[in-house]
């Protein structure tokens, strides 16, 4: 993996010619097997954080790449044409990243975005939960606090890079939020 953060000289066009190296020398020899057998692919994802994109929409002076959407949806389609699971893999860890660099400033994000910088570090969201009927602005687990801070027990009905993410954005209720509705 990436040892020092990734030069900012990525561009749209640079960021679409090394995925699609990626794709061509890690994807498409494994991707049929891979999806034939629902193996995920830790050699794409290592491929992902060598080459800087885990950080492609990460501020540059959090240590990203901070390139925008339009090298987002061309990083994503390369994928897709190769291999679907892992573009999906990487379309929520982008997802997920978004929603760690808007999280409030007193939360503590500083090591998480530092190591997506890096490379070294997959997120994902983990937001589709069984009994809301995957209305993931609808979520009926609930934080709760525990003196020490808070703590959240759900049933999330599907997660990708599920047990092989090193953290997870969660949707919940806030430990004074309502009960939904629905």
């Amino acid at each position: 993996m990436r040892h020092e953060p990734p030069t900012p000289t990525l561009t749209v066009e640079t960021a679409a010619s090394r995925t699609k190296e990626i794709a061509d020398r890690v994807l498409a020899p494994t991707a049929a097997d891979n999806d034939k057998a629902g193996r995920f692919s830790s050699e794409a994802v290592e491929a992902l954080g060598q080459e800087g994109l885990l950080g492609l929409t990460l501020s540059v002076d959090q240590g990203g790449v901070g390139l925008g959407p339009r090298a987002f949806a061309a990083v994503v389609a390369a994928f897709a044409e190769t291999d679907a699971s892992v573009a999906m893999v990487y379309n929520m860890h982008i997802c997920a990243l978004a929603t760690i660099q808007a999280a409030r400033s007193e939360a503590s994000t500083e090591d998480a975005l530092r190591e997506i910088g890096l490379g070294k570090h997959l997120t994902t969201l983990a937001f589709s939960e069984a009994g809301s009927r995957s209305h993931f602005w609808a979520p009926i687990s609930r934080a709760r606090r525990n003196g020490a801070g808070v703590y959240i027990t759900a049933k999330k009905s599907w997660v990708t890079s599920a047990g092989h993410a090193n953290s997870y954005v969660v949707s919940s209720l806030s430990p004074e939020g309502a009960a939904s509705a629905t």
